[in-house]
C-alpha cells in the first residue's frame, strides 16, 4: 500500500496553551483573556471540543505528552517515567522542546515540593523532556 505524503503550510514552532480548570465559554472571547483571544487565537488553531480524560489533572498531562496515563489515576508523589513522549520524540528527530508551567520557579525543577504539587509541574514528570 502506497502512502500519500501531504505537504502544506506548517509552523516552525508549536505552542500548546492549556487553560486548566477553565470552561471554554469562560476563556474564548472573554475580555479577561485579551492576549489569548486577540493574539494567540488568530495566529493558531483553537481546539473547541477537547476534554480531560479524568480528574485529577496529572493523568491528563501524561496522556497529552506521552499518549498514555502511564497507569496513573491520581496525583501521586513523587513519580517519574521513562516512556517516550513528545519531547523525547522531537529531540530524537533533531528538534528541540521547551516546557513552561505557571508558578514553576525554574525549568526542570524536580524537588519533592514540585513533584507533590501537580499543578506546579506537569511536563517534568516525563523524564525524556528534561534529559
Amino acid at each position: 500500500m502506497r502512502r500519500e505524503v501531504l505537504v502544506g503550510p506548517h509552523g516552525s514552532q508549536v505552542t500548546i496553551v492549556l487553560m486548566e480548570n477553565k470552561d471554554y465559554d469562560r476563556v474564548a472571547g472573554s475580555p479577561q483573556a485579551p492576549y489569548f483571544n486577540k493574539t494567540l487565537v488568530p495566529q493558531g488553531v483553537l481546539l473547541q471540543n477537547s476534554h480531560a480524560i479524568g480528574h485529577p489533572s496529572e493523568p491528563n498531562y501524561l496522556a497529552l505528552f506521552s499518549g498514555s496515563t502511564q497507569g496513573i489515576h491520581g496525583d501521586p508523589c513523587p513519580v517519574s517515567f521513562k516512556a517516550a513522549d513528545v519531547a523525547s520524540e522531537l529531540i530524537a528527530a533533531g528538534e528541540t522542546f521547551a516546557g513552561y508551567s505557571e508558578s514553576m520557579p525554574h525549568d526542570g525543577r524536580e524537588d519533592t515540593r514540585c513533584a507533590c504539587i501537580a499543578k506546579e509541574c506537569k511536563a517534568p514528570l516525563l523524564t525524556g523532556i528534561w534529559r
